[in-house]
């Protein structure tokens, strides 16, 4: 994968979930014997934060995604709403040519009385 695809935060909470995924098999397998006293406690804390750490991101990420989604849906809402609205006027102007509102060009817009004298 490129890093261009996924956003830092992302690879964040990749990082945590493995981090917490292999802390927790060592802890059971290889470290098992080791861990005694103060460091099973502190091991079992971090392996529990680092997993932790990776649900917040998650967490953080789903709502950046749910935003997102919503301002999405607000766009294409307007650009619908957009469309329908030029289709109406076109479909009016189809039926009523006469009542079409003309556009004055630059020279019609002063009528040729009313221009001041330079």
């Amino acid at each position: 994968m490129a890093a261009g695809i996924f956003p830092p935060r992302r690879w964040y909470g990749l990082l945590c979930l493995v981090l917490g995924a292999s802390m927790l098999v060592w802890g059971q397998t290889v470290l098992s014997t080791r861990l005694q006293g103060k460091t099973y406690i502190i091991y079992w804390t971090v392996c529990f934060l680092v997993t932790s750490l990776a649900l917040i991101f998650a967490l953080w990420e789903t709502r950046r995604l749910r935003l997102k989604l919503h301002e999405e849906e607000k766009a294409l809402f307007r650009e619908m709403v957009r469309q329908i609205e030029q289709a109406r006027q076109q479909k009016e102007e189809q039926q009523n040519p006469k009542t079409a509102p003309l556009k004055p060009s630059a020279k019609e817009g002063i009528p040729s009385e009313a221009k001041p004298d330079s």
